[in-house]
């Protein structure tokens, strides 16, 4: 499990990546597996789509529209292509 608490992007947000999730099935016929993480922020709690990229860790929203990217030093990215929103910030990152 690894988790992930940032202080200011664009609210505090908080949310845990299962890495069992990424874990390949036993047989090769199984239906792909949904992967969920459940975020926390100030204003509300929602499930996203995470994901481990090498070192970097994040989730997305609305098939992409919305995603929340984290590096392996805390340096973080939060960026809404609807809305042209991008904040960076600072988080702390657990494993």
């Amino acid at each position: 499990m690894t988790a992930t608490d940032c202080a200011n992007i664009p609210h505090k947000v908080s949310f845990a990546i299962d890495r069992n999730q990424f874990v390949d099935a036993v047989d090769k016929r199984d239906p792909p597996r949904r992967k969920v993480t459940t975020v926390q922020t100030d204003a509300r709690r929602f499930e996203a789509e995470p994901f481990i990229l090498g070192d970097l860790r994040g989730f997305s929203v609305d098939a992409g529209r919305v995603m929340f990217v984290v590096q392996p030093n805390g340096n973080a990215l939060y960026s809404d292509i609807a809305r042209g929103h991008k904040r960076t910030g600072q988080c702390l990152v657990t494993k």
